[in-house]
């Protein structure tokens, strides 16, 4: 009985071809098939279809690359310049949004205002009340020294 390691395997194949592997001798790796392996029409189909669409990228890729950098070229020229309407738009929602808060900034210092302005001629009234009040309370002059 033949080991499986002392003589070359051979494949039969139904339409006769014969794939002949060696196997690792030392450091020297099996070699591929002597004989291209058989393919079925839909293998065939799949490959021939594969092959077209690699063949047709590789024919269109170079334009539709060029065709992207120049939209996105262009697009940064746009953004550059002012001028892209996306740009346009945000800058506008931030532009209201800081005219709101611009306006509700103003009033509150308008209402401050008023408020301190509404606590001053309290406390002016208040001031005068008091000075009515006691009327007889002695003023006395810069130079008069009580004794």
């Amino acid at each position: 009985m033949d080991s499986i390691f002392s003589r070359p395997r051979q494949d039969d194949y139904s339409d006769g071809t014969t794939n002949e592997t060696r196997l690792i001798i030392g450091e020297e790796p099996l070699s591929p098939p002597s004989t291209p392996l058989p393919t079925t029409k839909r293998h065939q189909k799949v490959s021939s279809n594969f092959a077209h669409m690699l063949s047709t990228f590789s024919h269109s890729k170079d334009s539709t690359f060029l065709t992207l950098l120049n939209q996105i070229q262009s697009r940064l020229a746009e953004l550059h310049d002012g001028t892209d309407g996306e740009y346009l738009r945000q800058v506008a929602v931030l532009e209201d949004q800081r005219d709101k808060e611009l306006l509700e900034i103003e009033a509150a210092r308008g209402f401050a205002l008023e408020r301190v302005e509404r606590e001053y001629q309290e406390e002016k009234r208040l001031a005068e009340k008091e000075l009515q009040v006691r009327p007889d309370y002695p003023r006395q002059s810069p130079g008069y020294e009580s004794r």
